[in-house]
């Protein structure tokens, strides 16, 4: 019975998406033609686009940010959505990926930079299995019990390659002023060192993603949610939207993609107020 309920629930949750889709596409946004097959397919993969969509008109330049890159998988979706992207910046430790992310993005202008960002300028070792990139992390994982990984005896079980990568601070880098800028962080554990030293690159971005952490995950640290939204706050950027996934692992959140946005589109949340930020001069036509 449990399990006909959960098939039950994620056929809503596919179904309360593409109902999203409908206002937003009735307020102005642009919406992909075949938006409703993304969503039954791959509702998690499409739902963080959905929900910036509330915050961001699509009919005007957006330009993104992505941190933790990997394939380009993230960007690729993105430009979907957001089709009059004008700028990518990808940061991507693992230049050997670099292929693939052309394959993503072919036909769309992007920069990409195979370093890693965080809160000092160093070289750091990443670790990761060959299939499965995603994975890359400069923390030491905690495994579902709660148990320290026996590093040494696992990477020869499951094949690990360790990489010492250079990081660099967002702070360093320039960034440019731009209309409607988005920022996604996807690091693996280290989400918090990459806020910490973007303390002044934060005010250009008006909505931030990333992954937060609400238990420990890795050896030697710390739940990442609450400092992660302390520093934001100084930036005028407030958790608005949890998503959810991960249910296999616990009925709860151990770590969640949030979206942060500035003070000012808060109220964007609501219905009524869809149209009023779907105004524009230029509509792209569906």
């Amino acid at each position: 019975m449990i399990k006909i309920l959960k098939k039950i629930k994620n056929i809503i949750r596919r179904f309360e998406l593409i109902d999203e889709c409908k206002r937003l596409k009735k307020s102005g946004r642009f919406l992909p033609v075949n938006f409703k097959n993304l969503i039954l397919k791959q509702p998690s993969r499409y739902d963080d686009f959905v929900n910036i969509l509330c915050f961001i008109d699509n009919n005007k330049e957006t330009n993104l940010v992505d941190i933790g890159a990997n394939v380009g998988e993230f960007s690729k979706d993105f430009v979907k959505f957001f089709p009059l992207t004008k700028k990518i910046t990808m940061f991507e430790p693992l230049s050997h990926l670099n292929s693939e992310i052309r394959k993503s993005l072919s036909g769309h202008e992007f920069k990409i930079f195979n370093k890693a960002v965080g809160n000092k300028n160093e070289f750091n070792l990443i670790s990761y299995k060959k299939d499965e990139t995603k994975m890359a992390s400069f923390k030491e994982y905690l495994d579902l019990d709660g148990k320290y990984k026996d590093t040494k005896n696992y990477s020869l079980k499951n094949d690990i390659i360790t990489e010492n990568i250079e990081t660099i601070r967002l702070d360093d880098f320039e960034i440019e002023t731009r209309e409607q800028y988005v920022l996604k962080i996807d690091v693996q554990g280290f989400e918090l060192d990459v806020i910490k030293g973007a303390s002044n690159s934060l005010k250009f971005f008006d909505l931030v993603i990333l992954e937060c952490s609400f238990t420990k995950q890795y050896k030697d640290t710390d739940p990442s949610f609450v400092e992660i939204a302390e520093i934001l706050k100084k930036s005028s950027l407030y958790p608005v939207i949890f998503q959810t996934y991960g249910e296999k692992v616990s009925t709860y959140a151990f770590e969640r993609d949030v979206i942060f946005v500035k003070k000012d589109l808060l109220d964007s949340i609501f219905y009524k107020n869809y149209y009023l930020r779907g105004k524009s001069d230029t509509k792209i036509k569906n």
